[in-house]
C-alpha cells in the first residue's frame, strides 16, 4: 500500500483549518466549510483500503465525524487469510485498520486500545503460551480502561472470548493480530452479521465516522495478467507476500475459493447503497490500484449507486510507484478507472456522473497533462498536496482541498 505520510503539525481536535477558495457558488444561508463542529461535518465517502488512507483518516477526525469508509474484504494473506480459512469469512484486516485510524483520541484508554488492537502475537510458540500473551495484553489494557469505562472494556473482552471459544483446535495463534481476533469474535457472536459486528467494535473504539466492508461475502480476488496467466488470491497480486508480478494485470473478478477461478457474483448491500447515494461527495482514494480501489467495483450495484449520487466524485491517484500498475502509466490507469466505472453503471452516462474531478499535486502535472485529463471529461485540479520532500501526501493539505472542492454547504443531515 502507498502511505499518505503527514508532515504537518497536529491541530487540536475539533478545530477546522482554513480551506482553499471553493469551487461551488455560495448559497444563501449555507454553512461555511470553516464550521468548527466536526459533528456537523460533511459526509465524504471513501472507496479505499489498507494503510494508504491511515494519515488521511486521522486528519479527517478534525474536520468531520460523518465520513464513510468502504473497504474491500477480499484479502487472502496474513492474519486475515488465516482467519478466512478457519471461519469461511470475509477479510477484516482493512476494516480493523480504518476503525483504529478513526478512533477517538479523547476517550479513556484510547492509546492503550490502539496498542491492543494493533498488537501481533509472536511467530514462535504454541497456542498455550500465546494465550498467556493475550491475557497479559488484556490485563494491561484493563488497567487503563476497565475502571474508567467498564462497558467498553467488557465489550472487547467478550468479543475476544467469543473468538477463543470458537477457535478450531487446528488454528495457530502465531502472528495473529489481536484486533482481528476481536473483530472475528464480534462477527461470530453477531451471527456472522458483519454490519452489526462493525458497529459493535466501532462503539468500543469510539470511531468518529462509519467504516464498513463493501460487501460481507467471503469471496477472493482473481486476476488475468497480460501474459494470459490467471492468479487466484489478493496476496499473490500485491507483491508483498510473494514476488512482484512479472506481467501487468489485465482484468480482475471475484471467485469463491483460491482453487476455483470461476467468477462468482455478489450484490452491494442495501445499507451501503444508501450510504453511497446520500454522501456529499465520493472519493476514490490513494492505494494499491487493483486490490484497494478497483476491487470495490466488482459487486453488482456499486456503479448504479455511484451514478445515482449527485455530489462530486474525486479521484486522488498515488504519488509513488504502484507494483500493481506494472507497464501502465498513471494516465492509462485513469483511463482504466473511467472505463470500469462506465461499465459498472450499465448506462451511457457522461464521465462526470461517475468521476468529476482529479485532485493532483503540482508535481503530477506531467503525468496527468490538463488536455489529456479534460479529454476524458474530468476536471483536473493541481494543488499543493505534499510535504517538504514531495514524496508523500500531507494529510492536512489533502483534506482541506477536498473540503474546498465540496464548497459551502448546508449542515449534514444527521
Amino acid at each position: 500500500m502507498h502511505k499518505a505520510k503527514s508532515h504537518s503539525k497536529p491541530r487540536p481536535a475539533g478545530r477546522a483549518a482554513k480551506h482553499p477558495e471553493s469551487l461551488a457558488a455560495q448559497a444563501p444561508g449555507s454553512q461555511s466549510v470553516d464550521a468548527p463542529d466536526p459533528g456537523r461535518g460533511p459526509r465524504l465517502l471513501f472507496f479505499s483500503g489498507g494503510s494508504a488512507m491511515h494519515g488521511l483518516a486521522r486528519e479527517l477526525r478534525l474536520h468531520t465525524h460523518n465520513s464513510i469508509h468502504l473497504v474491500p474484504p477480499f484479502d487472502s494473506g496474513g492474519s486475515s487469510g488465516a482467519l478466512r480459512q478457519a471461519f469461511d469469512m470475509p477479510a477484516i484486516g482493512d476494516l480493523r485498520s480504518r476503525l483504529i485510524a478513526l478512533a477517538s483520541p479523547d476517550l479513556p484508554g484510547a492509546h492503550e486500545l490502539e496498542v491492543f488492537f494493533e498488537y501481533r502475537l509472536p511467530e514462535q510458540g504454541d497456542n498455550a503460551s500465546l494465550r498467556l500473551r493475550i491475557n497479559t495484553q488484556l490485563e494491561t489494557l484493563g488497567s487503563a480502561l476497565a475502571y474508567q469505562d467498564p462497558e467498553r472494556f467488557e465489550g472487547l473482552r467478550c468479543s475476544l472470548q467469543g473468538f477463543l471459544d470458537c477457535m478450531p483446535a487446528s488454528f495457530s495463534l502465531r502472528g495473529a493480530c489481536l484486533g482481528n481476533l476481536v473483530l472475528t469474535g464480534a462477527y461470530l457472536q453477531a451471527g456472522r452479521d458483519l454490519e452489526l459486528a462493525s458497529e459493535r467494535v466501532s462503539a468500543i473504539l469510539g470511531t468518529l465516522g462509519t467504516v464498513r466492508c463493501t460487501v460481507a461475502d467471503a469471496l477472493h480476488l482473481s486476476a488475468r495478467l497480460d501474459s494470459g496467466e490467471i492468479i487466484l488470491g489478493q496476496h499473490r497480486l500485491t507483491g508483498k507476500e510473494v514476488h512482484p508480478l512479472q506481467s501487468g494485470i489485465g482484468e480482475t473478478w471475484l471467485s469463491a475459493t483460491l482453487e476455483d477461478p470461476r467468477p462468482r457474483h455478489c450484490d452491494l448491500p442495501a445499507a451501503n447503497h444508501q450510504r453511497i447515494i446520500s454522501a456529499d461527495a465520493l472519493i476514490y482514494a490513494p492505494g494499491s490500484f487493483h486490490t484497494s480501489l478497483m476491487a470495490h467495483f466488482q459487486p453488482r450495484g456499486v456503479g448504479a449507486a455511484i451514478a445515482a449520487n449527485r455530489g462530486v466524485k474525486i479521484y486522488i491517484p498515488n504519488l509513488g510507484l504502484d507494483p500493481e500498475l506494472r507497464d501502465r502509466t498513471p494516465l492509462q490507469a485513469l483511463g482504466f478507472l473511467v472505463k470500469t466505472l462506465h461499465q459498472s453503471t450499465g448506462d451511457s452516462l457522461p464521465t462526470k456522473a461517475v468521476l468529476s474531478h482529479l485532485l493532483l499535486d503540482h508535481g503530477q502535472r506531467e503525468q496527468f497533462p490538463p488536455e489529456a485529463v479534460e479529454s476524458l471529461g474530468i476536471k483536473p485540479l493541481y494543488r499543493d498536496l505534499t510535504g517538504p520532500e514531495h514524496a508523500y501526501y500531507a494529510p492536512d493539505k489533502v483534506i482541506e482541498n477536498l473540503l474546498g472542492i465540496l464548497g459551502p454547504r448546508p449542515p449534514s443531515r444527521l
